[in-house]
């Protein structure tokens, strides 16, 4: 790459083109073998870096790299570079074609046209095309190499539907039609953990933290950490560098501290957070965690965790009959609680579903009784299901209520807010939980922030954080009052 392109358009235009530290690490990792064999040693991979930081220029290079350099496999390269349309894309392939040097022995290779590079005849067969990820635009292509950008935005709009795994299935299982195909996607976080990226991001987290092994899968993502308080001078300045390699190299980090306030002032740090940052950060205002990769920080180490026998637990229960779901989630009684989901019942879509009572009063009873947990109560929203707490209460199942009002749920809310924003609790990492977290909407009280859905109808439940948050607040009153007298009677 060095050796025979130069940059494209900016401050660096038909200079020779230099890769930076964070560039080439990646380039070493893609392009780095198995042990003792001939094919590349990664087959698919997810790189995240901040806006800013070359994704563009890289996208070129790469494709480039896979149609004429020594990488390619044996038989016709055919590179697709895909992004959310076709305009797109094909802007992406016209910056590739920038840095090939006018007048060059390399650009007399090529045919450059808008979405096409293509080798001239002499020099045999392949190419790079641009290739939108909308449905149904893919089938009959066969690519040894598919680069994606800012895969964040293929179903940003489309977050919990099927369309967007539709576009990314339909792309990646055509490199399958060839031998040792590869699959790359370059993006800045998202707005969603429930979309592709998300997915793919949470699944790149649990391979570098060692709790799943997948030598195939490269995992590079750079982000600032959750912990930087940015109402701090010197801590932004050093939440900016960390998140962004080519800070003071392609341009000065002083930039993004005025970016900064500029953005605050305009009521947009979500996304100053997101682009500049790289943290998923919610697409939708007022939401309950702003930062959704301080909760996927929160993941307990261990993905097959769960609390031994006898361990002290409270259990949060919150449900309804049908339109909602239901949840039955602990958190264990220690300084630093573990929340855990039991089970969830959630709407299947059929229009007289019922939430199964005598389902979830087994399930309760098997927890308390047949688990093994020292369970010390179950709290207990008790709206709807009066009649079976009560029959749970008479069976002597430690039932407690707690009131759904903005009195209790406020500071219950704001305490795990905090806690998981400062690395105060774990979580189990079930997925149903994840979503009802990403669901929530808060809502300032006098008597703190109160999680809400964002309007009474809303098909995005929160019912698994609500029995979390209620759990995690009796648990922290068992630790700070022991097990002595209780605050409040059981039924």
């Amino acid at each position: 790459m060095e050796g025979h392109l130069v940059h494209g358009e900016g401050d660096l235009e038909g200079e020779p083109f230099r890769l930076a530290p964070h560039e080439q690490r990646v380039l070493n990792k893609w392009f780095a073998y198995e042990p003792g064999e001939t094919e590349y040693l990664h087959r698919r991979g997810l790189i995240g870096w901040a806006k800013g930081n070359g994704k563009t220029e890289f996208v070129g290079a790469l494709a480039l790299e896979h149609l004429e350099g020594p990488s390619w496999a044996t038989g016709t390269p055919v590179v697709r570079v895909a992004a959310t349309d076709g305009e797109q894309a094909e802007e992406l392939v016209r910056i590739a074609g920038m840095l090939l040097p006018e007048g060059s022995e390399l650009r007399a290779r090529f045919e450059v046209f808008d979405g096409r590079i293509t080798r001239r005849k002499n020099f045999g067969a392949g190419s790079i095309q641009s290739t939108s990820a909308a449905v149904g635009k893919q089938d009959g292509q066969r690519p040894t190499v598919i680069i994606g950008d800012e895969l964040h935005e293929w179903d940003a709009r489309d977050t919990g539907s099927q369309l967007g795994l539709k576009r990314y299935g339909k792309l990646t299982r055509n490199t399958r039609k060839r031998k040792a195909p590869r699959q790359l996607f370059i993006s800045t976080a998202g707005w969603s953990l429930d979309s592709i990226l998300g997915r793919l991001y949470l699944v790149g987290k649990r391979i570098a933290a060692g709790e799943i092994v997948d030598p195939r899968f490269l995992f590079e993502w750079i982000e600032a950490s959750p912990h930087w308080d940015l109402e701090d001078p010197e801590q932004l300045l050093q939440a900016i560098v960390e998140a962004n390699p080519a800070a003071d190299l392609f341009w000065p980090a002083s930039n993004l501290v005025e970016g900064y306030q500029d953005d605050v002032a305009q009521g947009e740090l979500p996304e100053w957070i997101r682009h500049h940052l790289n943290r998923f950060v919610p697409l939708h205002e007022g939401s309950f965690l702003q930062d959704l990769t301080a909760w996927a920080d929160r993941r307990h180490p261990d993905p097959d965790y769960v609390p031994a026998e006898g361990t002290p637990v409270v259990l949060g229960f919150d449900g309804s009959e049908s339109g909602d779901s239901t949840a039955l989630v602990g958190a264990t009684i220690e300084e630093r609680p573990h929340w855990f989901v039991v089970q969830t019942w959630e709407h299947d879509g059929r229009r007289d579903w019922r939430v199964p009572v005598d389902e979830v009063e087994d399930k309760i009873t098997w927890a308390c009784t047949r688990r093994g947990w020292d369970v010390k109560e179950v709290s207990a929203d008790v709206s709807f299901w009066r009649g079976s707490l009560e029959r749970l209460a008479e069976a002597g199942l430690p039932i407690v209520e707690f009131p759904q009002r903005r009195a209790e749920l406020g500071p219950a809310s704001e305490r795990a807010l905090e806690m998981i924003t400062r690395d105060g609790m774990t979580h189990d990492g079930n997925p149903v939980l994840a979503r009802h977290v990403e669901n929530a909407k808060r809502r300032e009280t006098e008597f703190g922030i109160r999680v809400v859905k964002e309007h009474k109808d809303s098909p995005r439940k929160i019912d698994a954080l609500i029995a979390a948050i209620q759990a995690n607040a009796r648990a922290l009153w068992w630790l700070v009052n022991g097990y002595g007298e209780q605050e409040a009677d059981l039924w």
